[in-house]
């Protein structure tokens, strides 16, 4: 993909290493950061550049995160964009689940994490709504339905795997089926976005 269709992501931390390391990891998978160091901005900016995602940390000074979201979800700019949080506080999932993100990533984090909750997010975010359906195209619909399914069985697949009765050969199958999983995630993304593409331009 050529620089110019580079998707971008926006990240929020207060912390300079971590905005340069996040960035590094985001470049290496494919995307361009927009790295941010005062929440204060993050409307505007979004607003103004249409990132794919959002990535926002939770604890920074002149924060305040339910009032950033419902800016964010109320600007007819910015409300359909995911977002992510991303911390080190045991309490992320909670406040994520609280304020609605649409996913959470803990510190530290690998670049295959990373790439992996921000992939999902725009899959999340690409899946039709149910009233859309009937005038969708076959291919929308098959998409639909494949992220619906290929969700249920991630999920399942990540309960098991956190089991405390596997034995050390389930434990080595489930590596196995997660790979497996990550491959047709990302084999199905880039297959949906050059449909997107092709639409696009020939349409």
């Amino acid at each position: 993909m050529s620089d110019r269709t580079r998707q971008q992501i926006l990240v929020v931390d207060d912390e300079p290493d971590v905005l340069q390391s996040t960035e590094m990891m985001l470049n290496l998978l494919g995307f361009d950061a927009l790295p941010l160091l005062d929440p204060t901005e993050v409307v505007e900016l979004a607003a103004r550049k249409r990132p794919s995602v959002i990535l926002q940390d939770l604890r920074m000074p002149h924060l305040d995160l339910p009032r950033l979201v419902r800016r964010l979800r109320s600007n007819p700019s910015t409300k359909d964009i995911p977002i992510v949080f991303f911390s080190a506080a045991p309490e992320i999932d909670q406040v994520a689940a609280r304020l609605d993100a649409d996913a959470f990533l803990r510190k530290p984090f690998d670049p295959g994490e990373l790439g992996t909750v921000i992939r999902r997010s725009m899959a999340a975010q690409a899946t039709l709504p149910s009233a859309d359906v009937a005038h969708a195209s076959p291919l929308d619909v098959l998409f639909h339905e494949y992220w619906n399914a290929f969700t249920a069985v991630n999920t399942a697949a990540q309960t098991l795997g956190r089991s405390p009765g596997l034995s050390h050969q389930d434990r080595h199958v489930m590596d196995q089926v997660d790979r497996l999983l990550l491959k047709l995630e990302r084999e199905a993304f880039a297959l949906q976005h050059e449909l997107g593409e092709a639409r696009f331009v020939h349409g």
